[in-house]
Parts: structure tokens; sequence; C-alpha cells
């Protein structure tokens, strides 16, 4: 967490300590800026959780880590949004049910992140309120989203809060660059998007990124005429 997301260990290092004295919530909402981290930060919160040997993070080498790796963890259920309306359904919701209220298979704990959980519908909203209600023990729900005003605010009320915050400008170029990109092509993103490292990069895997060049690129030549 500290070499891949600097930015995140912080609220990274509370959410440890609390699993570690076993007050971890049981339901935790996760939010932050666009491109801040807020999904990435739940699901390394759930590896950490699910790992049989957890250092200052998941050891990354016990079956545990090596199911996530492998995406398949039988204690780890993750939503997102699904269909043409790009939404979380009901019947999404209601499959958490059994879920949350079987027996972990290989280890103490069951996982579950709920990614853009925003774009729930009325519907899984309230599915979900209900498991909010009757929270298993050995059971945590992660909420990710940058929009938390549109969740109900009982759906809030029962969630526990991390506020994930954006990088700075060093931190961001310095991701980016990490990841493969070219120094000047990360400095002239991050000036032109801004401190949001994890959108630039989704961007780019995406090939969105010359579409948005040439965007700019026409509203520069209507600025200035040519």
């Amino acid at each position: 967490m500290k070499n891949t997301y600097p930015w995140l260990a912080e609220p990274f290092e509370k959410v440890r300590k609390d699993a570690d004295l076993g007050r971890l919530a049981h339901a935790i909402l996760v939010t932050g800026p666009v491109g801040a981290g807020a999904t990435e930060f739940a699901y390394e919160t759930a590896k950490y959780r699910l790992c049989h040997s957890p250092g200052e993070e998941a050891c990354g080498k016990c079956k545990a880590c090596q199911l996530l790796v492998a995406g398949s963890h039988p204690d780890l259920r993750a939503l997102e949004p699904e269909g043409a309306a790009q939404s979380i359904r009901v019947d999404q919701i209601r499959s958490l049910i059994d879920f949350v209220g079987q027996t972990p298979q290989i280890g103490d704990w069951k996982l579950v992140v709920i990614n853009l959980a925003h774009r729930m519908n009325q519907n899984a909203a309230n599915a979900l309120l209900k498991i909010l209600e009757e929270p298993a023990g050995n059971c945590v729900i992660l909420l990710a989203t940058e929009r938390p005003q549109m969740l109900l605010p009982t759906v809030r009320s029962r969630c526990s809060r991390i506020r994930i915050t954006s990088p700075s400008v060093n931190q961001s170029v310095a991701f980016l660059i990490a990841q493969g990109m070219d120094t000047a092509e990360a400095e002239h993103l991050v000036g032109q998007i801004g401190p949001r490292p994890l959108q630039i990069q989704g961007w780019a895997k995406q090939e969105i990124l010359p579409q948005w060049k040439r965007s700019m690129e026409k509203l520069q030549s209507l600025d200035t005429g040519t």
C-alpha cells in the first residue's frame, strides 16, 4: 500500500489497527474524489482482512492471497453495476443474503465489496439496508463511491466512514511513472486533468486518452481562433 498507493497509507493504517484490535465495523463506506482510489482502498482492506498472515498489509503468499490473485476466493463477493443501465440491481444485493449468512470456507471472515455503490437502484438500496440492519458477526461490507450523497441516508448512517483524499501532484506523477508512463506525459496529464492518477491510468488502459487529447486540441483551437 505504501509503495503502490502512498496517499492511501494513512487511512489504511487506521483500518488495519481496527482490524487487529477487533474493532473493524461491519459496514464501511469508503468515499473520495474521482481517481483518488476509493475502490482500490476497499479491495486492499478486503485483502488484508482475508489474509491468513497479514503484516502491514496482506502477505501476498498465503492460500487466501493466492486465491484473491486468481479471483477465486470463496469468501469474497464483489458487486459492480451491470447491464445497459449500469446499475446495481436488487437481485445482485439479494444474492448477498445467503452469502453473509454462511460460515467462511477457508478463514474467519467473509468480505463484500460494492463498487460504485451510488449506482444502486432504490430496490437494491432497500435490500442492502435489511442486510445492514442485521449484520453477520463475521462479515464486513465495504461500499466504495465517489458520490455518497446519492446513497440513502439510512444506508450511510449504518456505515463507518473512511474518507480518501486526493494525492498530491508529485504523488500522482510518481504513480503514473511507476506504471510505465513517460515522465513528461505524466506531468502534462496531471497538470491538465488534475491529481487523479487512477482515472488517468484507467483512461490510458481504455484508450480514452487519445480522444480526450483531440477534444482538448479542438477547444484550444476555438479559444485561439485557429
